[in-house]
């Protein structure tokens, strides 16, 4: 068994490769931090996306669960990679066939633009930091799920917040 390589590669139960032995791998193989970073995150949609049981696929998950892993510059791949797992009975199926409909949207039903940017939650008079952040992040929530349609919604729900 090769210490430093794949050789010695423990599969999870579903007959994938475990994220922590991503490095590992992509160190072994030589490949390029961009190729090290793709296969990382491939590995990482494959499990949240792909691994579900018919039950509970991405199709019934938030659509703010999902909407990154599909918007994504690589998505095309990762649906390439589910239907190639699914064709060898080591994914879902569904959720190979959900993704890969998904992927045939628009881009801005895929990636609608924010509804409200750092600078609008400065300029209403918050402070530049961590609050911010977090205020975006929960804006951007709400609006891909359907809780915030217009930028004037999303400021009242900031300043909601934020008094």
């Amino acid at each position: 068994v090769d210490r430093e390589g794949a050789g010695d590669v423990d599969t999870g139960a579903a007959g994938g490769v475990r994220q922590e032995l991503v490095p590992r791998i992509t160190r072994r193989l030589r490949l390029s931090n961009a190729e090290a970073k793709l296969a990382s995150w491939l590995l990482a949609g494959v499990e949240s996306l792909g691994g579900r049981s018919p039950a509970g696929g991405p199709d019934v998950a938030a659509w703010s669960s999902v909407q990154p892993w599909l918007a994504h510059e690589d998505a095309f791949r990762l649906a390439d990679l589910l239907r190639a797992r699914a064709d060898r009975g080591l994914g879902d199926t569904r959720a190979a066939a959900w993704v890969t409909t998904q992927l045939e949207r628009p881009r801005h039903e895929l990636d609608p633009p924010p509804l409200v940017t750092g600078d609008n939650l400065i300029s209403m008079g918050l402070s530049e930091g961590k609050l911010v952040g977090r205020l975006l992040a929960e804006v951007r929530r709400r609006q891909l799920d359907g809780e915030l349609a217009s930028r004037d919604a999303a400021i009242a729900w900031v300043r909601s917040r934020s008094a």
